[in-house]
Order: C-alpha cells, then sequence, then structure tokens
C-alpha cells in the first residue's frame, strides 16, 4: 500500500483539484491550462493546506464551488483526510513551499519539492525525509482536526452559494393581495 501526503500554503495540491479548478490556476498563473492528476483511491492520501488555498476563489464562485465539493464527497465517502491550518495560527511550522511525502511500502518514503514550474526537486537521503515528515506532523498538529476541516469547507461552499431569487415587494394591488383588501377594508370604513 502507498501513502500520499501532501502539504501545499496557497492552492490545492494537483491530485484533489477538478478540472475547472485546474484550468483557472493555471490561467491565473500565466501557463496552459492545467490538468488534475486525480487520486488513486486505494492510496492514502493526507493533504494539508493554508485556509487560504480552500477560500481563494479561483476561477470564481461556481469553480470554488464544485471544487470544494469534490473535496466534501472525497473526504465523507473515500477517506481523503484534508486538514486545513487556519490564519490566525499564531506560528506557522512550515514558512516554504509546498512539498509531498510518497511512501512506498513500511521504510521507503521520499520527499519531493515541488516547483511552480519545472520537475521539483526529489529528497531521498533518509535524514532529510525524516526532517520532512516530521515538518508534516507539525503540519497537521497546527490544522484542524479533520472533522473540523470538514465542516469549514462545508461552511466556504454554502457561502458561495449564488443568493437566493428576490421578490419584488409591491403595493399588492395588482393581485389582489393583502395590501389590496387592507386598503379597501381601510375606506370602507374610515
Amino acid at each position: 500500500m502507498s501513502a500520499l501526503r501532501e502539504f501545499h500554503p496557497g492552492a490545492l495540491p494537483t491530485t484533489v483539484q477538478t478540472h475547472a479548478y485546474a484550468t483557472a490556476l493555471g490561467r491565473a498563473r500565466g501557463r496552459a491550462p492545467g490538468q488534475s492528476t486525480g487520486w488513486n483511491s486505494t492510496a492514502s492520501l493526507r493533504v494539508v493546506v493554508n485556509e487560504a488555498a480552500v477560500r481563494a476563489r479561483v476561477g470564481g464562485a461556481e469553480v470554488m464551488r464544485e471544487q470544494l465539493g469534490r473535496l466534501i464527497g472525497s473526504m465523507r465517502a473515500s477517506g481523503l483526510c484534508l486538514q486545513v491550518v487556519p490564519a490566525d495560527v499564531a506560528e506557522h511550522p512550515c514558512p516554504m513551499g509546498p512539498f509531498r511525502l510518497l511512501s512506498l511500502g513500511p521504510v521507503y518514503t521520499v520527499a519531493h519539492l515541488v516547483s511552480p514550474c519545472g520537475d521539483g526537486q526529489l529528497v531521498s537521503a533518509p535524514q532529510e525525509v525524516r526532517a520532512f515528515c516530521d515538518l508534516f506532523e507539525d503540519l497537521r498538529g497546527a490544522a484542524l482536526p479533520v472533522g473540523d476541516s470538514l465542516d469549514l469547507l462545508v461552511h466556504i461552499a454554502e457561502s458561495l452559494r449564488p443568493p437566493a431569487e428576490r421578490k419584488a415587494i409591491t403595493s399588492g394591488e395588482e393581485a389582489g393581495g393583502v395590501l389590496a383588501t387592507l386598503s379597501a377594508h381601510r375606506v370602507a370604513h374610515p
């Protein structure tokens, strides 16, 4: 069984991106439209992101609603373990950019420093990999628990819903409504 652990400070990792989110993110970064890679649900996936990553309206409200809906569904159904580091954390344990840890069995793990352009850097020295594993655990400790992170995602997704259609308030006379009846009653009984 393989396991993937990822930290992304400002955007969601490619493993959990919808196509629309990946495309909008690629455009925002001045690159060709992105493509989500998807996640093989047979592998364990743990993701830690900063709150800014789930609040940013990448591609607009509709794209973010879809993206958050996918995250919520994956957390509820397929075992995605996503945690959010709140914006008000006093001491963030990781001021650096995104990284991932890939475990290919109980004893072999490598770290990958994600690069905004290019392939990034693979780290396989055991001492350095252990430092990244410790850093990931520190991030998980600073983040909200999974259940609270899920509640936050649901709250943000609901806040992105379009407002309900509002009906104009009229005098009520056009349709012979309650106001017309009250007006007629006042005229009849001054």
